[in-house]
């Protein structure tokens, strides 16, 4: 098979290198000239630039650095693109820049697949990496002799976008690793129902906080749960009362200043789960609040609690800190530049950020 490889880094070039003891015709591109000549003295033809690299090949495999990088590459080589081309991408990038580029890759003619990496430069060296595919699964199987040669496990994760989704989630849950076998600063809490947490847990979780060692980070439905540890609604503010409403809403913004809020203006138009809660922590300051007027009250289940219908909060247990949001219900909130800044911001302000 023709395959076009288009950045020769520490992935790019052991990967390169597997394609050719795998028999392929590679034609290779970087910004750089010294692993341009290792590939070609390995056996591969140098393209010189994208344009030509891809008009040379069937598939054309991009192992870039940034989202902006990778446009750059698209955009040079858009002019040779067509039917019978395919673009995949491995570099690890902003998931809706992916899909845009899917778009324009296809009103070429040409198909285009999203494809992150995990497993690093050791992974690349040795041929084992794993690749989180996003795009039509009929492209992969296509694709699957480019990819073969240098992985030990591809998976097909979705439509245009969510390799790179599963691939921040796979980051996610390297963090989640790191931090647990660290000494803790922050526990971010995503449950719902009970955890397996036993009871000496529990109350090392609570005097952690208390003694300022520990701050809880309390994300959508973490209000949803531990029912049977009376101690944990205080920790992370109140406790879930139902959902009724799933829509697009005005929230007042009651704390410009707060760091999880400095940058929403007065109010923040979104669309979400709108929860409402029980035992409000008489302390907890809130942050965010569904604007009067925006929910329809006579939804089943609904309820008129005093302190109305708060999104966002923030308050102090002892020495520790707390910071409460209950939105990010949808897997579009997690690409949200806005969103993530809002819960950044208040993790920021629970380990230690002044308001």
């Amino acid at each position: 098979m023709k395959i076009g490889f288009i950045g020769l880094g520490a992935m790019g070039l052991p990967m390169t290198r597997h394609l050719l003891a795998a028999g392929h015709d590679v034609t290779v591109a970087s910004r750089s000239r010294p692993p341009i000549d290792a590939a070609v003295a390995a056996g591969a033809h140098d393209g010189g630039d994208p344009r030509t690299v891809v008009a040379a090949s069937e598939i054309t495999i991009l192992c870039v650095p940034d989202s902006p990088d990778v446009v750059e590459v698209v955009d040079a080589a858009l002019p040779a693109l067509g039917p019978g081309k395919t673009v995949v991408d491995t570099s690890t990038i902003d998931p809706a820049a992916e899909r845009d580029l899917h778009e324009r890759v296809a009103a070429t003619g040409a198909r285009y697949l999203d494809a992150p990496l995990s497993g690093g430069s050791i992974g690349a060296e040795n041929g084992t990496l794993t690749v989180m595919v996003g795009g039509d699964a009929a492209v992969l199987e296509s694709a699957r002799p480019a990819l073969e040669p240098w992985s030990a496990l591809i998976v097909h994760a979705g439509g245009p976008g969510f390799g790179q989704i599963v691939k921040l989630c796979n980051q996610l849950v390297y963090a989640a690793q790191m931090l647990a076998v660290s000494e803790a600063c922050a526990l971010a809490l995503f449950t719902i129902g009970e955890t397996p947490w036993t009871i000496e847990q529990r109350h090392a979780i609570v005097e952690q906080v208390r003694a300022g060692r520990l701050a809880i980070c309390a994300i959508h439905s973490a209000t949803d749960s531990c029912y049977g540890w009376p101690e944990y609604g205080a920790i992370v503010g109140a406790r879930f009362d139902g959902h009724p409403w799933t829509q697009t809403f005005v929230a007042d913004v009651l704390d410009s200043t707060h760091p999880a809020c400095t940058h929403l203006g007065a109010d923040w138009c979104w669309h979400d789960e709108v929860y409402q809660f029980r035992d409000l922590r008489p302390d907890a300051q809130v942050l965010l609040r569904v604007r009067e007027g925006e929910l329809d009250l006579t939804a089943a289940g609904a309820r008129s609690p005093s302190f109305g219908y708060p999104l966002a909060w923030c308050f102090s247990e002892g020495k520790g800190r707390a910071f409460s949001t209950s939105l990010g219900h949808f897997p579009a909130a997690w690409e949200s530049p806005t969103y993530l800044r809002h819960l950044s911001g208040g993790l920021g302000w629970a380990l230690g950020e002044p308001a």
